[in-house]
């Protein structure tokens, strides 16, 4: 309650101290409540996402370590602050508990993690919040989370750069939700991998028209011979996202000093006999584990088992007896692609003969 003119004079004061948004005094209010020290490019990245209003989605495609989670922290103090508390956080399965966790330990904001047994209590997302779920459950529920939202994060959104070629995934399934959301943040180290059209991807998945068209944007920067479609393309790519370089943060961040070391191991009897059995099978002439597509994937992955532990290795191939044994009882082979086909039973023995 105002009660004298002095605090009338003081409130009037607060209400015209307006800062651009483009001044780190915007966000220094916000860093009062909040457990972290941000280094100056986490501030920055965090203001080029609030200092673009006429755009729709942003990329924080910082290199590993860097700190996208603080960056994107920030921004949602920023929106939970002027009350646009309608906010989606879309991660991995394995990282949601982290993300409700770094958000209330790091900047004292609640969160709730959704899933299936969720979703069946509660039916909907009306209230405001701060909600964390997973890609497939975002994939399964697109229409209830189409409930538009002021800020959607997608985190590890490298996931969605083949959305140019898959128009009925996840990735699909995520640009749908992201129509009725205001702002959109992707969080990726790797925007870009094998193929220039990955851009085109990750960012038709909040804005279709920002190159116009697939066609439109393989001739302008891939099949073109100018000597400034790359250039132009950066200039673009500029606009919506922000990048900063391991070599770029070292002054003030200090990094701890990696260095590689080849230790020598020798295995004892038992080891060196294991190791000869498993690697005399998968040298086999015909594995019937196995479909001869995936042959060489499965021999990857027993070998890396094998250079684990003995434990690691020994509990994959209960796994492949037992699924052997399964199909042996419903009488079944693996054929070349992997499908289940009938066989003679009264050779059934010599399909599994390398069970011992």
């Amino acid at each position: 309650m105002i009660s004298s003119d002095y605090q009338a004079k003081y409130v009037v004061h607060e209400l015209e101290r307006v800062h651009a948004n483009d001044d780190v005094a915007k966000l220094s209010g916000l860093m009062f409540d909040a457990q972290i020290m941000p280094t100056p490019h986490q501030v920055d990245a965090a203001l080029f996402a609030l200092n673009s209003p006429n755009t729709k989605g942003i990329i924080m495609a910082d290199e590993v370590g860097l700190g996208k989670t603080i960056e994107a922290g920030i921004v949602v103090m920023q929106f939970w602050a002027e009350r646009k508390r309608k906010i989606l956080v879309v991660s991995p399965s394995s990282l949601r508990q982290q993300w409700s966790q770094e958000l209330s330990e790091k900047f004292n904001l609640p969160s709730t993690v959704v899933d299936s047994s969720w979703i069946k209590i509660h039916k909907s997302f009306d209230k405001p919040g701060i909600y964390i779920c997973s890609y497939e459950f975002a994939n399964r529920n697109i229409q209830k989370l189409s409930a538009g939202w002021d800020l959607m994060i997608l985190d590890e959104a490298h996931k969605l750069r083949n959305y140019y070629t898959n128009k009925k995934g996840i990735a699909s399934s995520i640009a749908d939700i992201a129509k009725w959301t205001n702002k959109v943040l992707l969080l990726t180290a790797t925007p870009l991998q094998n193929k220039l059209e990955e851009l085109y991807g990750i960012v038709s998945v909040f804005d279709k028209n920002y190159f116009h068209s697939l066609d439109v944007f393989r001739q302008r920067y891939i099949k073109s011979n100018h000597p400034y479609a790359l250039e132009d393309l950066r200039d673009r790519m500029s606009k919506i996202a922000k990048r900063t370089l391991r070599k770029d943060a070292e002054r003030y961040i200090k990094y701890t000093n990696r260095v590689a070391q080849t230790v020598q191991f020798t295995p004892s009897g038992d080891e060196l006999k294991l190791y000869n059995l498993v690697d005399d099978y998968l040298h086999r002439e015909k594995l019937w584990a196995f479909a001869s597509s995936q042959r060489h994937l499965s021999a990857l992955i027993l070998r890396k088992r094998l250079g684990s532990s003995t434990f690691a290795v020994a509990s994959t191939l209960k796994r492949i007896v037992a699924r052997m044994e399964d199909e042996y009882s419903a009488g079944k082979v693996r054929d070349n692609r992997g499908g289940l086909v009938e066989f003679d039973a009264r050779n059934a023995r010599r399909h599994c003969a390398w069970v011992v």
